[in-house]
């Protein structure tokens, strides 16, 4: 039922409430004394902010202003229950105010400042800032660098296995950064797990890049060298210093065709020593050379042991067990004046004197026998020695100038073999003769002398001639022919001359060809060549040889 006085009531209740809001300013819901422009007070209820699902951080809507619809007023609080966008603008469920100044929403969840927590968010919603930090870490105010000072860590910070390799970026931590000095006695204790391991990888190589004590220990990672007692190494394993080197040591190569030894090649140091071995060759099996200093800023080989435990000095290529190619000088063998050295049934030698005695015996296969000592002086009587007492190749035809005793013969030259005299001095007129001027070989002037010491013509005759002469065949210089006669032909016996005389009887002509019957044939007085030539009865002919023709000469 329409009741006016109960709607007299309720309009001055709420006349009077609106007449005290407006007097105080404050509204409270769920207190009588608000503490602020609006306070809502509850222990068992919650506030809901509008629930809205934004597109993107860069789109104000669904938002719009109640006053002109346009952009939401600043620090205007929604909460978002979308997941939309993407890279930067993207967002995800949680609190959201408007940032007029960049038209964008700010995502609220947890940049909150607190008491342990100096991140607070700029008024752009973007830039982070970062407070100051004092004591005994300190840093600028947005500051990237981040100082620990002096003695500030007392104690352990960070515990063990707290942190993993994949904890740090590269570079960071490891055994050291930057130089620094220990305070005391330091272990490192290498804890490597079973089939890892440990390496000291350089980033680039340098000289002396690692040491210990200065040239104690030191690596060359630019040449691969290793130093000990020197900070600069000029080979695989360099040593140097003052005491023995001493403990085993084995060297090899790995690749095929390579030497080995302890150093290859050494430059003399003025004061210094240099001990150099290394094997023979880069064959298998070579041996071994042992080098020292030559005095000059070289090497010279010293001894070589070869592969078959011969032992060279002065020689590359011994072939005895001891090879030298200079003197030897055996200190226990020294006496007075010139001694023999002998050896007993085991090999072991010894000195003894030599006595001048009578020498019997001497046979060409009996031992020499003596009287008189046991070392007698052995010397031969002119002409006591015979071909038949020379070992083959033993001696030769003479030995500076002498007399034969009687009738000598040289024996005859092997088959294949041949038999010069060749000068190794100065080539002279005369050089070899047989009885002065009966012949004479002039070596300077390539000359042959018969009859005469200094011939004047390649071969000078100073005396007669004598020709054999035949009645057939090519072999005689004189022919006295009675029938047909067949010659060489001329380029297979150059400078070869025949003198031939028709015996034909009765009256008849004779002919003279080549096999073959080629034209080389001309007559005297002819310019033309012919295919034979013509003898009369009792009639001769000479023809000579120039290696293309025959040629009549008269």
């Amino acid at each position: 039922m329409y009741n006016p006085k109960s709607i007299l009531v309720k309009k001055h209740f709420f006349l009077l409430t609106l007449f005290y809001s407006l007097a105080n300013a404050q509204v409270g819901i769920g207190t009588t004394s608000p503490n602020a422009q609006l306070d809502i007070e509850s222990t068992t209820n919650g506030i809901l902010i509008p629930r809205v699902a934004l597109t993107s951080k860069a789109t104000s809507g669904p938002i719009v202003n109640p006053n002109g619809g346009g952009a939401p007023a600043d620090a205007t609080l929604v909460y978002n229950t979308a997941t939309a966008g993407s890279g930067t603008d993207a967002v995800t469920p949680g609190f959201y105010y408007y940032n007029a100044a960049s038209s964008r929403w700010v995502q609220s969840n947890n940049l909150i400042p607190s008491s342990t927590n100096n991140i607070v968010t700029s008024a752009t919603g973007i830039e982070v800032r970062r407070t100051a930090l004092a004591g005994d870490i300190t840093a600028g105010a947005n500051s990237n660098t981040t100082t620990i000072s002096p003695d500030a860590v007392t104690s352990p910070k960070i515990l063990d296995n707290t942190i993993v390799n994949a904890d740090l970026i590269d570079g960071t931590g490891g055994i050291y950064k930057g130089d620094g000095t220990l305070p005391a006695a330091t272990t490192v204790n290498a804890r490597i797990p079973v089939d890892s391991k440990m390496a000291f990888t350089p980033i680039g190589g340098a000289a002396n890049q690692f040491s210990v004590d200065g040239s104690t220990f030191s690596i060359d990672t630019d040449k691969n060298f290793v130093g000990i007692g020197t900070q600069t190494p000029s080979y695989k394993l360099h040593v140097r210093g003052d005491t023995n080197i001493k403990g085993e040591l084995r060297l090899e190569s790995s690749a095929s065709g390579s030497y080995a030894g302890f150093i290859t090649g050494v430059e003399e140091v003025s004061g210094f020593t240099s001990l150099v071995i290394q094997s023979a060759d880069a064959a298998p099996g070579a041996g071994i050379v042992f080098n020292t200093n030559s005095g000059g800023g070289g090497i010279i080989e010293a001894a070589r042991f070869t592969n078959v435990g011969r032992l060279g000095l002065g020689t590359p290529s011994p072939t005895a067990q001891l090879h030298t190619t200079g003197t030897v000088r055996l200190e226990t063998l020294t006496g007075t004046g010139n001694r023999m050295v002998i050896a007993d049934a085991n090999g072991n030698l010894a000195a003894q004197d030599i006595t001048v005695g009578t020498v019997t015996n001497v046979t060409g296969t009996a031992p020499i026998a003596s009287t008189g000592g046991a070392t007698p002086v052995i010397s031969l009587d002119d002409a006591g020695v015979t071909n038949t007492k020379l070992a083959g190749g033993a001696g030769g035809i003479y030995k500076g100038s002498g007399t034969t005793p009687a009738s000598a013969v040289v024996a005859s030259i092997p088959t294949g073999g041949t038999l010069a005299f060749t000068p190794s001095g100065t080539q002279v007129a005369n050089q070899f003769s047989v009885d002065g001027t009966t012949f004479s070989v002039d070596a300077l002037n390539n000359r042959v002398g018969v009859g005469i010491a200094a011939p004047t013509s390649t071969f000078h005759n100073n005396g007669t001639t004598s020709y054999t002469i035949g009645t057939s065949g090519t072999t005689n210089t004189v022919l006295l022919m009675n029938a047909n006669f067949t010659i060489p032909d001329p380029s297979t016996c150059t400078g070869r001359m025949y003198i031939i005389r028709n015996t034909r009887s009765p009256i008849n002509t004779i002919t003279v060809s080549v096999s073959g019957t080629p034209s080389v044939f001309l007559a005297l007085g002819s310019l033309t060549t012919a295919t034979s030539l013509t003898i009369a009865n009792a009639g001769t002919i000479s023809l000579i040889s120039n290696g293309t023709n025959w040629y009549q000469i008269n």
